[in-house]
């Protein structure tokens, strides 16, 4: 089954294709360029996007987490594996596009009722005035029609309300595309989440060996890790927790060995 959504902050609409064993949700761009924003197999359960499988291994490191805020629709597929793989996960998921509700709820069947229709940053407003502030973790993939990150997501202020909404063992991964052409945005903002959120232990997850244009940061870690104790702990956790042993995650672990952020 192949959908098509309007949406009022892309020129071409989003095409949704449901196809038996997988959902895909995709985006052509103005040049004309196809993207795949989301990969879902529904048989197996798994996501089929690199990216979204390496965010989620940060899940198995410092724990599994119980409370997650998730910043735009396109981290759907990892919603969905959290959703049917961790029960009792409790899930808020915010986006600024009317027409990825609808996918959402129409074609992926998610399960969640924390589904908002809102700005990022002024519904961690929200959350702040309303003093709560228990999420485990803060997973970040806003992205304009063009490709780039809203300006008022990459300032201080911004990375500074995140940090008051987060329980005391945290992490935020954030999903930062296109980084070749790109790269001077993402050290600003770099920058501004070490300035903000005291910690200068991250680790970046490549999703090909040497390949940045798909990068995605793992921040407040308190050791920079190695591809091989991320397996170690996803293992441990699954079995110690009785949740799918779901190896494709593994698949392709590929971390920077040098520190882009130096100079």
């Amino acid at each position: 089954m192949q959908k098509f959504y309007t949406s009022k902050f892309y020129k071409n609409p989003i095409e949704v294709n449901n196809i038996k064993w997988e959902i895909i949700v995709t985006i052509t761009t103005e040049l004309g360029e196809k993207i795949i924003y989301s990969w879902y197999d529904v048989i197996e359960k798994q996501s089929l996007s690199e990216y979204i499988n390496k965010s989620l291994l940060w899940s198995f490191i410092n724990k599994i987490p119980k409370k997650v805020l998730v910043l735009w629709l396109w981290w759907w597929s990892f919603v969905k594996f959290l959703e049917e793989h961790i029960e009792w996960v409790e899930i808020y998921w915010v986006d600024i596009d009317e027409s990825m509700i609808k996918i959402s709820k129409e074609i992926m069947k998610v399960k969640t009722n924390n589904l908002f229709l809102s700005d990022a940053e002024e519904f961690v407003n929200k959350l702040i005035s309303e003093n709560n502030i228990n999420f485990d973790s803060i997973l970040i993939d806003c992205y304009w029609w063009n490709s780039k990150i809203p300006e008022h997501l990459l300032l201080q202020p911004f990375f500074y309300k995140c940090s008051q909404v987060l329980s005391e063992k945290w992490i935020i991964s954030i999903n930062m595309a296109n980084f070749e052409q790109e790269e001077y945005t993402y050290k600003k903002m770099h920058k501004n989440i070490i300035s903000q959120l005291n910690n200068k232990n991250y680790n970046l997850l490549l999703s090909n060996r040497n390949d940045y244009s798909n990068v995605v940061w793992i921040y407040n870690l308190d050791k920079k890790y190695t591809a091989k104790k991320y397996y170690q702990n996803f293992i441990q956790e699954v079995k110690k927790d009785n949740i799918k042993n779901n190896l494709k995650i593994l698949e392709n672990i590929f971390l920077d060995e040098k520190d882009l952020f130096e100079n």
